[in-house]
């Protein structure tokens, strides 16, 4: 079984961070510390015009990759937010999604436009 399938299906919360019910954020973390053994904490990250400021403050540790590889962060613009998701290959993320959480390619039609950059993690 791919570690991506026991994250399959978790519902979706606002503000969530688990271990029930997930956000993007709060998947993105659960799944970067129970699979990769990177323990992120990002907290609650606001709204508005503080939200540029945290981004760029929890960029630093991560470097814009061109090709996706398993365990990738996938950020999109969604509306004037941000949505992230976990690649879990070089076109395919795992995220929350309502009602629960999925698996859809991130370089398709619904994320492809979005698609702000991939970044791995750099020690």
């Amino acid at each position: 079984m791919h570690w991506s399938e026991r994250w399959l299906g978790k519902p979706y919360a606002v503000l969530g961070r688990g271990p029930d019910a997930f956000d993007c954020l709060g998947l993105f973390m659960a799944v970067q510390n129970a699979e990769f053994g990177l323990s992120l904490d990002y907290g609650l990250v606001p709204k508005g015009p503080e939200e540029e400021s945290v981004r760029a403050r929890h960029a630093s540790g991560w470097q814009r990759v061109d090709v996706a590889t398993e365990g990738c962060a996938v950020l999109m613009q969604r509306g004037r937010g941000w949505h992230i998701g976990v690649a879990i290959d070089a076109s395919r993320m795992l995220h929350a999604a309502r009602p629960a959480s999925v698996i859809e390619s991130f370089l398709g039609p619904k994320w492809g436009r979005r698609l702000e950059g991939v970044y791995a993690y750099v020690h």
